[in-house]
This record gives C-alpha cells, structure tokens and sequence, in this order.
C-alpha cells in the first residue's frame, strides 16, 4: 500500500478519494470539491493494489472487472472522472509535469545503446542468419544455374524492339 499511497497523494488534490486497503485501514486523498462527487474505492487484497500501484491504468481496470476493486461509494464515472480531471493535461497541472518528466528521464535511459547489448544482439541475429542464409543461397544457385544458360538479344533494327531468347547449348 506504500506505493499506492505515495501515488495517490501526488495526484489527487481535487476531489475526495477514500480508499480502504485490504487490512481494513482507511486512507483519504484530496479535499472536497462540489464539481467533483466524493468516491470511496476497497481493494479485496494487497495484489490488487500492488497492481494498481505498479500500472495504474490496467491494475484499476483489471482489478474492477475481477471484483478485487470495489466502488462503495460513488461509481466507475466518478473515479474516472476524478483521476481525469486531477491528471489534466495544462501547463499549470504541477502533477502532470512531474509524471511526463519522469517519463521522458525513462525514454531517455531506454534508448542508450550500451555496448555490449549492441554487440549481443548483433551476435544473436548474424549467428541465426547463417543456417537460414545457406538455404537461401543454396536455392539461388540452383536457380541461376539454367538462367546463365539463356542468352536474350534484342534487334533494333525495326522500330520496335523485338526479343529472341535462346538457349546456350
């Protein structure tokens, strides 16, 4: 519950989320707003949590449909639209701005082409095309072979070019 917990209290500030963790202990988020219905949500056990906590998006959706998360007070549109609306995207949504940086800092270190990474999968790829490149050349040969038996000249004596294939004995 301590990731859940840090989650919620950086992104709900509008709006009242009451969340009852499986041990039974009440944890609330955020302040009343009249535009916004307070919601009360109860996890059945700690994995549901951990899973919302992990990826929030399918950990709530997973969750809801196997009835690990339940709504007690309020309903699934007042949740989305309180997660929504605490989420927004504009300049001056603090919260916003913190989750893209971190997941622009993520992106960054996922693109670095460390060495030997490269170099692995370098190994793996040639190394697999060997068995598959022999095949290949192998039919190849079996087919050019007649083909460097045909010879294909073209006459332009007439004004259209005419085609003669004959084959070199």
């Amino acid at each position: 519950m301590f990731l859940l917990d840090r989650l919620f209290w950086k992104i709900i500030r509008d709006g009242e989320l009451t969340v009852v963790d499986a041990a039974g202990t009440i944890h609330v988020y955020g302040v009343p707003n009249a535009d916004h219905p307070a919601v009360t949500v109860r996890f059945t056990d700690a994995a549901a949590a951990r899973a919302v906590a992990i990826n929030p998006a399918l950990g709530a959706g997973e969750g809801f449909m196997d009835g690990r998360l339940i709504i007690e007070k309020g309903d699934i549109l007042h949740l989305v639209d309180l997660v929504t609306w605490n989420l927004r995207w504009q300049r001056d949504n603090p919260i916003r701005f913190a989750l893209w940086r971190q997941a622009s800092l993520a992106a960054r270190f996922d693109q670095i082409n460390f060495a030997r990474r490269a170099k692995r999968n370098v190994a793996h790829h040639y190394d697999s095309m060997t068995g598959c490149m022999t095949c290949f050349s192998t039919r190849i040969a079996n087919i050019a072979a007649p083909i460097s038996m045909i010879s294909i000249s073209v006459s332009t004596r007439r004004r259209k070019p005419s085609w003669r294939i004959s084959q070199r004995g």
